[in-house]
C-alpha cells in the first residue's frame, strides 16, 4: 500500500471514529439532574428506614442548565424519628448519614419536576446564572416548590407544573 491509500485510510478512520469518541466521552461526563439520583437514594434511604420518605432535594454544585455534581435528599423516617442525608455524586456514588431532625422538612415531597426544567423556569423569569455553582432546593411550604437565587434574586418554581412563580429580593 502507498502511502497515498495511507493517508486517505487515516483521514478516512478519523472521520469515521472520532465523532463517535467525541459522543461517548460528551455522554460520559454529563453531570446529572436531580431525578437520576432519585432511585439510588431511595434504595439506600429505604434500606435504612423501610419508611423514609423524601422531604428536601437540594445541591450547592447546580449549573446553568440545572445539573449538579452532587445532589443531596433528604429522607426523614416518622417511625424512628430520624433523618437521613443521602448524597449522589455525578458518578453515581451514594453515601448516606442519619442526623437528628433539626428542621422542619418532614412533609414528604410529592411528585416534580426535573431540576433542569425548573432551572429553565427561573432563567426564562431572569435569573443571572454563573459556573461557580449554584443553589437550588426543592422543598414543601403549601405545595413542592423549587428555589434557586442569583446575586439579586430569588426564583419561586412551582415544582408539581414547572412554572414560574415569583421573583423576590
Amino acid at each position: 500500500m502507498n502511502t497515498r491509500h495511507l493517508a486517505n485510510l487515516f483521514i478516512f478512520l478519523a472521520l469515521t471514529i472520532l465523532p463517535m469518541g467525541v459522543a461517548t466521552s460528551a455522554a460520559e461526563t454529563a453531570l446529572p439532574t436531580a431525578k437520576a439520583g432519585l432511585a439510588a437514594a431511595a434504595a439506600a434511604a429505604h434500606k435504612w428506614q423501610a419508611d423514609a420518605v423524601l422531604v428536601v432535594v437540594e445541591t450547592s454544585t447546580a449549573e446553568p442548565d440545572g445539573r449538579a455534581y452532587t445532589w443531596m435528599y433528604l429522607y426523614d423516617s416518622p417511625a424512628s424519628k430520624q433523618q437521613a442525608a443521602v448524597m449522589v455524586d455525578d458518578k453515581g456514588e451514594v453515601s448516606l448519614t442519619p442526623t437528628p431532625i433539626v428542621g422542619a422538612f418532614r412533609k414528604p415531597l410529592s411528585e416534580f419536576v426535573d431540576s433542569d426544567r425548573a432551572m429553565a423556569a427561573a432563567v426564562a423569569a431572569g435569573m443571572k446564572t454563573h459556573k461557580f455553582g449554584m443553589k437550588m432546593s426543592l422543598k414543601m411550604s403549601k405545595g413542592a416548590e423549587w428555589f434557586m437565587s442569583d446575586r439579586d434574586f430569588g426564583y419561586t418554581i412551582d415544582a408539581a407544573t414547572g412554572k414560574f412563580l415569583k421573583k423576590e429580593e
